[in-house]
């Protein structure tokens, strides 16, 4: 890598040049999708999912060298969403501002589930499966149940989703859960997906809950968003303030997550 962030291609495997470009190491069931859509649409890899209107970006473009010379700068906001959070890495977009990533609490580590946006209906992520295969396969019987799939379509949905389940069995890949059972969530945040953080139960640290809920910060913030002067906005201010400073406190008392989630709140709000 050189002072401008460019990664030497050639001297790093792709598992390497991921974790260089994107700053997280993939999960398992990444690599073992992108085999299976080489496989069953060598020529059109990226668009094998277009009869369920999804096109394969982010890290997969590297995969397909789409992102040769790109700075990890440049890569980490490849594919991003306005809503989406450090925690969410888009892999699949849709239509309308729809996509799919895999969202992870902890940056180091490949314990990861999937999660959808719609960027027009506001910061809420979703849960759709515990790995890729499983949130393909939501979003194929999602439209194989609209009425309004013609016939031929139906089949080439069925013809995906008969491959992508047998690929899936012989890997012994989990289709059926939603979202993990043992993540535990301190908190919801705008986004409602939840943050979770470690918390030492004996000692009594690693988050405290912000001194307002969801609905009274949004208020403000609304509030803040909506002066259109300088001495207004401080004075809307003050109760940010005042909550910034309880997060200092947290901090200096190992609570980081009460921080973690004002940070996601701020950044969810959407306003400047």
């Amino acid at each position: 890598e050189n002072s401008e962030g460019v990664i030497n291609e050639e001297s790093v495997d792709v598992t390497e040049r991921i974790c260089k470009k994107f700053l997280v190491k993939m999960s398992d069931d990444f690599y073992q999708f992108w085999d299976f859509c080489v496989e069953f649409s060598p020529t059109d890899t990226l668009g094998v999912l277009k009869p369920v209107d999804l096109e394969l970006t982010g890290p997969f473009d590297e995969l397909a060298g789409k992102l040769k010379g790109k700075t990890w700068q440049e890569c980490i906001l490849h594919g991003r969403h306005f809503y989406d959070t450090p925690e969410f890495l888009t892999v699949l977009t849709g239509k309308d501002g729809f996509h799919i990533g895999y969202f992870r609490d902890d940056p180091k580590s490949t314990n990861c589930f999937m999660v959808a946006n719609t960027v027009s209906s506001g910061c809420v992520i979703t849960p759709i499966g515990l790995n890729i295969f499983s949130a393909v396969k939501h979003q194929i019987h999602k439209k194989l149940s609209n009425k309004s799939v013609s016939s031929e379509m139906k089949r080439r949905l069925q013809e995906l989703d008969d491959a992508l389940t047998k690929k899936a069995n012989e890997l012994n890949i989990n289709l059926k859960d939603m979202k993990p059972a043992k993540r535990k969530i301190v908190a919801k945040c705008f986004h409602q997906i939840g943050i979770s953080v470690p918390v030492d139960e004996t000692l009594d640290v690693g988050y405290r809950p912000l001194t307002m809920n969801n609905r009274e910060l949004r208020k403000v913030l609304d509030k803040i968003a909506s002066c259109k002067d300088k001495a207004s906005r401080d004075k809307a201010s003050e109760p940010l303030q005042e909550m910034i400073t309880f997060v200092q406190f947290a901090n200096d008392e190992c609570d980081y997550g009460m921080g973690l989630e004002l940070g996601i709140d701020l950044f969810c709000h959407g306003d400047q």
